[in-house]
């Protein structure tokens, strides 16, 4: 069974991402592993996607947040992206 919990939140200042979803324990250099262009555990012409999410998030002087977190007694592979809400007003124009 797959299982992915996603968590909008809107701040005064900020819109939080929040995603979670079962995972084995990564250490940090994995984690951050992944964020690396053409990195892929499932094969070869894959490994954009995250490398993609944080060009887009950094251009938006935003950040994340991505570790694990015991849920339940399972471990879960988190990751936030928070962007200031300064932004959202800057792209309207």
């Amino acid at each position: 069974e797959r299982v992915m919990n996603v968590e909008i939140i809107e701040t005064e200042s900020q819109i939080v991402v929040k995603t979670q979803n079962p995972s084995p324990y990564m250490s940090t250099r994995e984690i951050s592993n992944m964020f690396s262009y053409g990195y892929s555990t499932k094969g070869k012409n894959r490994g954009i996607g995250l490398n993609t999410v944080l060009q887009l998030v950094n251009g938006c002087n935003g950040s994340i947040i991505a570790g694990n977190k015991t849920v339940n007694h399972t471990n879960y592979f988190e990751l936030q992206i928070v962007i200031p809400k300064s932004v959202k007003k800057q792209v309207r124009h």
